[in-house]
């Protein structure tokens, strides 16, 4: 009966999404956020329920399973209250080809560059996979500024890689051409495959593929049939296999971080040795070797799990934060720069601490459960708590949707930025609450910041033209 009411429930999810963007014409943004809601809620649940055979309590299992159409309710209605004052699909798409691809090329190298130099200097200390689950303890090391413009450098360069899709989509011809292939394949191969994505490689690949299908929809006019032509048909099948080739490289190589003799290199003060250490880490090892990593990596579940478990527990027992791990995670946004004493808070640990989760199956060298903003207000207010995340979704992800149109002719850099935080927002289910705020908090820092160069840019060219008129 499970096995029916979980393909039942994501059938409905999925068939909503396919009514309200090819039929309703719904926004792009609203089907790519509710598409990648589902397919880590829903699907990855039933899947979960198929291979590792999973069990749960059902009446639990099918309230939780159903909060996605009660979240999708919410998200929607919002959407249409405000739908007059938001950007329609052509403006999106317009803007999305205004990007200029040399500054595509241009800001995609300076993120290369740049983490080049973090890791001449720091070593396996800038690698975010390494400062997560090895030496978590001395991810400090980064200079604050380091740490501020290794990120927006990174939002800039996702909004890049999404945009250098859909004009591969579109525009094949003139934007495959090595000065704009060059810089974002380095971006892919480090991005992915060093563990630098925030949202989990394989999750960044589905999410580029999710955009740049719906993107190329929205282009084609929403002519379905085009699909079925050999010329676009093909591209899209080698676009969608994509994930699968590469998951099979990255499942061989993303325990080698684990590996001592990989770790030491990566950790030595030669470049040289470290260089090697970064190829041997990119060496697929197909030798099964089960260590206490990989058995976290079998372990490790989805959000959908955690939130059970929260709800599970709080049905026995009645606990609740009362707000206390949400604000308790808020005072991670304060910089280090204005408080050198600064811990960092852990949603996990506190939502393990106050509820009373057994690590169990989210046993783990550094606590690290799929946390999810569903699962930190749950916790903290019980089942009235559910009904914030849609609201925090829908706040952040419009605020940047507004951003990337209102600064597309002003300033491509902050509407890259804007861009990229978009998506990584719109795709990334397992997050806790405060990265939401830390990254607009960076994101506010970069456009003061190119504001302030801008006068100065305005008022030494003023200064030297009145010195050139006095003359």
């Amino acid at each position: 009966m499970i096995y029916c009411i979980s393909i039942l429930i994501l059938t409905i999810n999925l068939s909503f999404v396919f009514y309200i963007f090819f039929i309703k014409k719904a926004n792009l943004i609203l089907a790519f956020h509710l598409t990648e809601f589902f397919v880590l809620y829903n699907l990855l649940t039933v899947l979960n329920i198929f291979t590792q055979m999973t069990r749960y309590e059902l009446s639990i299992y099918i309230g939780m399973l159903s909060y996605s159409i009660i979240y999708s309710i919410i998200f929607l209605f919002l959407w249409m209250v405000l739908s007059n004052h938001l950007p329609k699909n052509y403006k999106i798409l317009s803007c999305l080809k205004n990007i200029n691809l040399n500054i595509i090329s241009y800001t995609v190298s300076s993120w290369v560059f740049f983490k080049a130099y973090l890791f001449i200097k720091y070593g396996y200390r800038s690698l975010r996979i390494f400062q997560l689950f090895i030496y978590r303890g001395e991810s400090e090391a980064l200079a604050y500024w380091e740490y501020v413009t290794s990120g927006l450098l990174t939002y800039m360069a996702i909004g890049c890689f999404f945009v250098f899709m859909v004009h591969v989509l579109i525009e094949p011809a003139r934007t495959l051409k090595l000065r704009n292939i060059l810089p974002l394949s380095f971006f892919a191969l480090f991005y992915i495959l060093l563990g630098e994505a925030s949202v989990g490689a394989r999750r960044f690949i589905l999410a580029s593929i999710i955009f740049s299908v719906l993107t190329y929809v929205l282009e084609k006019n929403y002519n379905i049939k085009q699909f079925i032509k050999p010329k676009y048909f093909t591209t899209l099948l080698l676009i969608c296999l994509i994930p699968f080739i590469f998951s099979f490289y990255y499942q061989h190589i993303r325990t080698n971080f684990y590996n001592s003799d990989i770790s030491a290199l990566l950790a030595s003060d030669s470049l040289s040795n470290r260089l090697k250490g970064m190829v041997m880490y990119l060496t697929p090892s197909m030798v099964e070797e089960v260590t206490q990593a990989e058995q976290i990596t079998q372990l490790r579940k989805g959000v959908f799990d955690l939130l059970y478990s929260v709800v599970e527990k709080q049905w026995d027992v009645g606990k609740k934060g009362y707000g206390v791990i949400t604000l308790s995670t808020l005072d991670n946004i304060v910089p280090r720069a204005f408080n050198s004493e600064k811990q960092y808070k852990s949603a996990d640990e506190l939502t393990v601490n106050i509820i009373g989760i057994s690590p169990g199956e989210f046993d783990y060298t550094e606590l690290d459960l799929p946390t999810s903003v569903m699962s930190i207000f749950e916790a903290d207010f019980g089942l009235i708590g559910l009904l914030f995340a849609p609201i925090l979704y829908f706040v952040f992800i419009v605020f940047y949707i507004l951003q990337f149109v209102k600064y597309n002719d002003k300033n491509q850099v902050i509407s890259l930025a804007a861009l990229g935080l978009l998506l990584v927002t719109a795709s990334n289910i397992e997050v806790q609450i405060d990265t939401f705020f830390s990254n607009l908090r960076d994101y506010i820092l970069l456009i003061i910041i190119l504001t302030i160069l801008s006068f100065l840019k305005l008022s030494i060219f003023e200064i030297f033209n009145q010195k050139k008129v006095a003359k």
